[in-house]
């Protein structure tokens, strides 16, 4: 009778070893694939910043043709009213494709890109403004 006590109370230790270990080994094998989803995530995130930083970049360097091109044919031309030269209409077409393509990677309910977009909205390009940004309210 008091070998089976011992019998019993090596098993009972051995079935709570081995539970241990298969708890231990789950409890590892969820915590690294989230590891990997996390660093899939930040991976991802990393590059879709990047292509909204090209973006922005680009649509700034766009902005920027416009308002040289706008000044050199107002000086030079001395445009009417209601004539705009083609150079002009193309790189505007460009701004509007380049608007198109940042709003699309933007969650406007986030706080953050709502300021961009709000940025990016307020650009008004007009043959009577020296100035092609008006102001903008920042969301906090």
């Amino acid at each position: 009778m008091f070998a089976s006590d011992e019998n019993a109370t090596a098993l009972t230790v051995a079935m709570i070893a081995l539970a241990g270990v298969f708890i231990g080994s789950f409890w590892t094998s969820l915590t690294a694939s989230r590891a990997v989803y996390i660093g899939a995530i930040t991976a991802e995130r990393s590059k879709w910043i990047e292509r909204l930083r090209t973006n922005i970049a680009a649509y700034s360097t766009t902005l920027a043709k416009t308002s040289f091109r706008v000044g050199l044919f107002r000086s030079k031309l001395e445009l009417k009213p209601d004539i705009l030269p083609d150079q002009i209409l193309s790189v505007m077409e460009e701004l509007n494709q380049q608007v198109s393509v940042i709003q699309l990677q933007l969650n406007p309910a986030g706080i953050v890109d709502r300021n961009i977009l709000a940025l990016i909205n307020s650009v008004v390009i007009t043959r009577d403004t020296q100035s092609i940004y008006s102001t903008v309210p920042i969301t906090r």
